[in-house]
C-alpha cells in the first residue's frame, strides 16, 4: 500500500510539474505574443512616420519644382520686357533725333525764339525743346522755368552728358528714360549740335506724353 501511495504521489508530482511547465510555457507564449503585438504596433507607427516623411519630401520636391518653373517663367518675361524696352527706347530716340535735326535746319533760316519752339512742340508732340548758347546755358525753351538753366560740367550727370556736344558737334546724345535734374520727373532726352552757331538743341519727352508723339 505504501508503494502504491508512493507511486501515486510520484505520478501526481509529475503531473503537477508538467502542469507548472505548461503554465510557464503559456505565460512565455503570452509574453512573446504581447511583445510581438508591441513590435507590430511599433513598426506600424514607424512605417506611418516614414510614409508621412516621404510624402512631405515629395510635396517639398514638387513645391521646389513649381518654384523653379515660376522663376524660369519670370526670367523669360523679364528678358522679353528688356528686349521690348530696348526696341521702344530706340524707336523713340530716332524720332526725337529726327525732330532735333529738323529744328536745327529751321534755326539756320530764322533767328530762334520761343514761339518757333512752341509751334514745333504742337506739331510734333514733344514735351520740351531747349536751345543753348555756346556755354550750354538754355536761352530758348518752351518751358520758361528752364530758361537760364546751365548744363552741368559734370558729364556723368543726366544733363551734363550733353555738354560733350559743345566739344564735338558731330556727337548725338540719346538717353534712356531717367530722372531729370530740374524736377525729378522721368524724361527721355536727346541732343545734337546747333547748325547756325555753337550750342545744343535738346528734345525731351515725358513718360506721360509718349502717346502725343506724332512725328
Amino acid at each position: 500500500m505504501n508503494e502504491i501511495d508512493s507511486f501515486i504521489s510520484h505520478i501526481m508530482s509529475v503531473f503537477i510539474d508538467f502542469s507548472g511547465k505548461i503554465n510557464e510555457q503559456a505565460s512565455a507564449t503570452q509574453q512573446i505574443a504581447s511583445a510581438n503585438e508591441s513590435l507590430s504596433e511599433f513598426f506600424g507607427e514607424f512605417i506611418e512616420s516614414v510614409s508621412s516623411i516621404e510624402n512631405d519630401i515629395n510635396e517639398q520636391n514638387e513645391l521646389e519644382h513649381n518654384n523653379m518653373t515660376i522663376c524660369n517663367d519670370l526670367r523669360v518675361v523679364a528678358n522679353n520686357s528688356r528686349i521690348f524696352m530696348n526696341k521702344f527706347e530706340d524707336i523713340l530716340g530716332k524720332k526725337l533725333i529726327a525732330c532735333c535735326r529738323e529744328l536745327a535746319d529751321k534755326l539756320k533760316e530764322s533767328e530762334p525764339n520761343n514761339n518757333i519752339l512752341s509751334e514745333y512742340i504742337q506739331k510734333t508732340g514733344i514735351t520740351a525743346l531747349a536751345v543753348t548758347d555756346e556755354d550750354g546755358v538754355v536761352r530758348y525753351c518752351n518751358q520758361n522755368s528752364n530758361i537760364g538753366f546751365r548744363f552741368s560740367d559734370d558729364v556723368t550727370t543726366q544733363a551734363g552728358e550733353f555738354r560733350k556736344i559743345l566739344k564735338d558737334p558731330s556727337l548725338e546724345v540719346v538717353q534712356n528714360f531717367k530722372i531729370r535734374n530740374i524736377d525729378s520727373k522721368y524724361f527721355k532726352y536727346v541732343g545734337i549740335a546747333r547748325k547756325d552757331k555753337k550750342g545744343i538743341i535738346q528734345a525731351g519727352l515725358s513718360v506721360d506724353d509718349i502717346i502725343r508723339l506724332n512725328k
